[in-house]
């Protein structure tokens, strides 16, 4: 089961995310980014370090919620993706989307991209 805490880190939103992020997890997953975003947020980190399997739906709502924050003038960035989900966000292409990092210190440190 997916679950979702939040927490901040250097005026970034950090979202920790533990469990299969699959398609019954896209609710939770959700939820969680609409909460975040009914504040004032610049930038939502993501952690998948207690994350060790993604599916295509998981895929989808990364790019979604990359394209909703951005609407908003705020950026996503995912920290510590476990090897598996790292090769699959590589495979997806997704980090020319949504910037990667090792840790969640350098996610929140990372300059703003234009």
């Amino acid at each position: 089961m997916l679950t979702v805490t939040q927490e901040s880190l250097d005026g970034a939103t950090v979202l920790n995310i533990s469990g299969r992020f699959e398609f019954t997890g896209r609710k939770v997953f959700t939820d969680s980014l609409r909460t975040v975003q009914e504040g004032p947020v610049a930038h939502v980190i993501l952690n998948f370090q207690h994350v060790p399997f993604v599916d295509s739906a998981a895929l989808g709502l990364l790019a979604l919620a990359h394209q909703n924050l951005k609407l908003n003038n705020a950026r996503v960035s995912i920290a510590n993706p476990q090897d598996y989900v790292k090769r699959v966000f590589e495979l997806a292409n997704l980090q020319k989307i949504i910037p990667m990092y090792p840790s969640i210190q350098e996610a929140a440190r990372s300059p703003v991209m234009a």
